[in-house]
């Protein structure tokens, strides 16, 4: 096993949604076999791609793809608050067809660059709403829930 390989956490579902608050929390470096959108809510923290550290601030949003080590560290003892949706590969390029290839914003870019966008306040509230609806599909059992 190369030292790369020691680094991988398989995602266990097609889609995974979390809206969490807590604190002082600091992960190791990991990558996925799927896509990760992260946004930066609250605390003071800076986020690792690859070779890149950013200083996160509200609205900090991330699109990581398949592969790309990355980890959050926060600082204090600061409230910590984020988003994160991760979407294996598989499921992305089901919904994607030749003419919208799901995917492009996370490969139109060099490896472990240009990952990072800033949302403005409206944005981020959009969002937010987004994540809670899909929150609650992921959780449900209403029906239809599965086709969502």
């Amino acid at each position: 096993m190369t030292k790369r390989e020691n680094f991988f956490e398989a995602l266990n579902a097609d889609v995974i949604c979390h809206h969490k608050i807590g604190v002082n929390f600091t992960s190791q470096y990991h990558y996925h076999d799927g896509f990760e959108i992260y946004l930066f809510l609250e605390g003071d923290a800076n986020y690792y791609i690859e070779q890149n550290c950013y200083h996160l601030k509200r609205g900090s949003l991330f699109n990581i793809r398949p592969s790309e080590l990355h980890r959050v560290e926060c600082f204090n003892l600061k409230v910590y608050e984020r988003i994160s949706i991760n979407i294996r590969t598989s499921l992305l390029n089901e919904f994607s067809t030749e003419q919208t290839d799901l995917s492009r914003c996370f490969f139109d870019r060099p490896f472990g660059e240009s990952n990072l966008i800033i949302l403005n306040e409206c944005q981020i509230n959009e969002l937010i709403l987004l994540v809670h609806k899909l929150e609650y599909l992921i959780d449900s059992s209403i029906y239809g829930y599965d086709i969502m």
